[in-house]
């Protein structure tokens, strides 16, 4: 097990939650983005929740029944939440428009697609 690699792959992924949070932070001041009330995530149209669920449960289904030549769990993890904001991030831009709360998920998005290939390299070397 090569303990640098596993360093640096934790600095990466400390990077990138801290660019998430400041990314956060900065798009809802400067695009003047309330938050919600209350600490769960709430769907903005019903069909919405059920989409997510299913997505959810396939991915736990696929994850432990399947076996994958090239991929682990530990790269479908980060694919199934690419999967999820990316639904979120429609149906948001679709029924919610106006509260702009999909540009946040949109960006959450695409720090997951650049923290994929550390995750899938950790896969390769472990």
């Amino acid at each position: 097990m090569n303990y640098f690699f596993l360093i640096i792959l934790f600095a990466v992924l400390v990077m990138v939650l801290g660019v998430g949070f400041f990314l956060d932070y900065w798009l809802r001041k400067k695009l003047n983005i309330s938050r919600k009330p209350g600490v769960l995530y709430k769907p903005v149209h019903p069909v919405q929740g059920w989409m997510e669920a299913i997505i959810v449960i396939g991915s736990i289904l696929l994850i432990f029944n399947v076996e994958f030549e090239k991929v682990g769990a530990g790269v479908m993890v980060p694919l199934v939440f690419t999967l999820q904001f990316s639904f979120r991030a429609v149906m948001e831009w679709k029924f919610e428009r106006e509260r702009r709360e999909y540009i946040i998920t949109a960006s959450s998005v695409v720090l997951l697609v650049l923290l994929l290939p550390f995750v899938m390299a950790l896969d390769y070397f472990m």
